[in-house]
């Protein structure tokens, strides 16, 4: 009898252990959360698409055709737009970070391979010399025999 009541208060820890994590190891309440992660993914990227348009929108002053911001929100909207212009900033300083380091690297393998391409030639240009002054020589020492 003490065992099946052992057994019995086991399973009933395992249950509600079960019943806590859930959320995370039910593929049912993943499910859910996936489809909502996916659309917030698909909202946020239709705002960055948009966000220009957006942004001049709310830049505008208030008008028909913008945004009604009320009063209490302006300050808001103000930090909001400062904080967008300097992540649109920060963006750009990236995008041409990336372009400046392959723009180098590519200035680094052209300058490379025109040293290369000097250092071979000259070689060439040595060796040719070389057999010559070596033929020149021997025709010398012939002649002297």
């Amino acid at each position: 009898f003490l065992l099946v009541l052992i057994q019995l208060q086991l399973e009933l820890e395992l249950l509600k252990m079960e019943e806590r994590s859930a959320d995370v190891s039910h593929d049912f309440h993943l499910d859910q959360k996936n489809k909502r992660l996916q659309l917030f993914a698909c909202h946020l990227l239709d705002l960055l698409r948009e966000q220009r348009t957006l942004r001049q929108r709310l830049m505008r002053p208030l008008a028909r055709t913008n945004l009604p911001v009320p009063a209490h929100m302006q300050r808001s909207v103000e930090l909001m737009m400062d904080f967008v212009a300097c992540l649109e900033e920060k963006l750009r300083s990236a995008q041409i970070q990336t372009t400046t380091a392959d723009s180098l690297t590519l200035l680094v393998s052209y300058i490379s391979r025109l040293f290369s391409d000097y250092l071979n030639n000259r070689y060439i240009k040595c060796e040719g010399l070389c057999s010559e002054f070596v033929a020149v020589q021997k025709g010398c020492h012939r002649a002297q025999y």
